[in-house]
């Protein structure tokens, strides 16, 4: 029988060959003779896509599973403060003993030949689909699942929030389903350590500017106010994920100028379907403007959600 023949790719980024399928499994690629075995072990199969503003996202085959490698952009790499976010990401996984996010293999960096260096992070591939992907592809969702959902989001925020890191960057896409129904938080490139400095005196100061300010920013239409002035706190995660459920359960984005009323407070509910009030309020209450309107934290959000499920089902 003849040995499976791997196609594969070289990453250098000064290579004629970039991102071009080679139809061999060589060890060093005959354009730049760079190793094509990351690490004595990653074999990197496929270009799973290079929109993101940082990294160049790939598949590599690690001895017949497949996982996803992310490459720091070279141009991005010059700045230490990219490249100690970057590798931050594969610190804060590795912390995560939890269903809810990616196994991580680690952080290392690929030297080339010309005397560059690749930053470059190994993880699980998720086999499932991206919430906002299947929004597109579905149906208005139940009631049902989207209690299911918040449920599962919130307790991965939970755990997220009890190692003292924030995300900062919730939105539809980051959150996968699995196919066994599990979700999966993705994506921690703009991920933080909640430190005493940041949590109490600087989001203190900033938050006393706001009010003085009072001017609102809407930004991308997920981010709270407050991380548009450049802090952001527990309760901003939340927000973030509330304003993916304005998502979900209406099939518009909250960044829609014709979302917003002349005084552009977001009109959202009118677009949903058979969704009860006591789950608009409490998706509400979670994106309030003022954070001292919100909930204190994730354990208060899921008694709430406990509630409403008790009452429609």
């Amino acid at each position: 029988m003849k040995e499976k023949i791997i196609m594969c790719i070289c990453i250098n980024p000064d290579c004629v060959n970039l991102n071009i399928d080679l139809n061999n499994s060589d060890r060093y690629c005959k354009s730049c003779n760079n190793d094509l075995l990351l690490q004595n072990r990653y074999r990197v199969i496929s270009l799973l896509h290079d929109e993101s503003g940082y990294s160049t996202i790939y598949i590599v085959d690690d001895a017949g599973i497949e996982k996803v490698l992310k490459v720091l952009r070279p141009h991005r790499s010059k700045n230490p403060r990219v490249r100690y976010l970057f590798r931050q990401e594969a610190d804060i996984l590795r912390e995560m003993d939890h269903s809810g996010f990616p196994k991580v293999d680690g952080y290392f960096q690929q030297k080339l030949n010309n005397g560059k260096i690749l930053y470059c992070i190994v993880m699980e591939k998720i086999e499932g689909c991206n919430l906002e992907t299947y929004v597109d592809n579905h149906n208005f969702i139940t009631q049902e699942i989207a209690l299911e959902w918040l449920e599962k989001a919130v307790v991965i925020l939970n755990e997220l929030h009890r190692h003292k890191y924030l995300h900062r960057d919730i939105k539809p896409p980051n959150l996968i389903l699995r196919e066994n129904g599990e979700l999966v938080l993705i994506d921690f490139g703009a991920a933080t350590r909640k430190t005493f400095f940041y949590g109490k005196i600087y989001i203190n100061i900033i938050y006393m500017l706001m009010l003085l300010l009072e001017k609102d920013i809407k930004g991308d239409g997920f981010r709270a106010p407050e991380q548009e002035r450049r802090y952001c706190r527990y309760h901003s995660d939340f927000y973030s994920l509330a304003r993916c459920f304005v998502y979900y359960l209406t099939k518009k984005s909250p960044a829609d100028d014709n979302m917003y009323d002349e005084k552009h407070n977001l009109q959202w509910r009118q677009y949903t379907v058979n969704i009860s009030n006591d789950l608009l309020n409490l998706i509400d209450k979670m994106m309030a403007y003022r954070i001292k309107d919100r909930y204190e934290n994730g354990e208060e959000i899921l008694k709430e959600i406990k509630k409403i499920k008790a009452n429609s089902f």
